[in-house]
């Protein structure tokens, strides 16, 4: 997927701190679909990933937090 520059420009317009922390909060608007082999690839890579570098890059951490999310999973109650 390729993004054009103005939608890149638009993110980093949106998506500032609204208040005096240096916070951004995201969300999903609506339930998105995705096909099943498309989720398990992607559970499939963060488990390699985390096997041979468990630093994840910052796109990798929103990933697992999205999908975390998605499944309920509360991943500040599962650390350490």
């Amino acid at each position: 997927m390729r993004l054009q520059r103005d939608i890149l420009s638009a993110l980093k317009k949106a998506l500032k701190p609204q208040g005096t922390l240096p916070l951004v909060r995201i969300f999903f608007k609506s339930s998105t679909y995705y096909e099943k082999a498309f989720i398990d690839q992607c559970i499939e890579e963060i488990k390699v990933k985390s096997i041979l570098d468990p630093e994840f890059s910052a796109l990798e951490r929103l990933a697992v937090h999205a999908l975390c999310d998605s499944a309920y999973i509360n991943i500040d109650k599962t650390k350490g």
